[in-house]
């Protein structure tokens, strides 16, 4: 397809030229689309123009990075260290020497935590589901790049 704009009394017209005529038919598929502006435009016209044909342009899509805990943000991780070690992990035993009053956990040399002592094995259990549903997204990704 072949478009042609024409600038009359501040007003910008788009017209289709017949891809038949002329020069062989237009353009070869996935190519850039020749555009022809004829007539004069003011420069705001012009900005308004150019502003609205960034816009119609399509950018590739960037493949996501993977999440890292430096990544994520703060109450997400918190979210992970409470919600998803506690909704998720309840029934999992903790590490060999350590308990659970109900307020702390306290290993047998006096050591105490708020957190599970195995929250960052957690932590990275719960950063390797998240970065399989990203690697499932970026595949998705690289299989539409064809497709833009």
């Amino acid at each position: 397809m072949w478009l042609t704009l024409e600038a009359h009394a501040g007003a910008v017209l788009v017209r289709e030229r017949p891809s038949g005529g002329g020069g062989g038919g237009g353009p070869p598929p996935d190519t850039a689309c020749p555009l022809t502006v004829q007539g004069s435009l003011s420069a705001a016209a012009e900005k308004l123009l150019r502003a609205l044909l960034d816009e119609c342009e399509v950018r590739p899509l960037a493949p996501l990075p993977p999440v890292t805990r430096m990544s994520l943000p703060a109450d997400e991780v918190r979210y992970a260290q409470i919600r998803y070690c506690g909704v998720n992990h309840e029934k999992r035993p903790l590490p060999l020497g350590w308990g659970y009053d109900g307020q702390l956990y306290h290993d047998y040399d006096g050591t105490q935590r708020s957190t599970r002592p195995d929250v960052e094995d957690i932590l990275a259990e719960y950063l390797a589901e998240k970065n399989k549903a990203v690697d499932e997204l970026n595949v998705a990704i690289h299989a539409l790049q064809g497709f833009l």
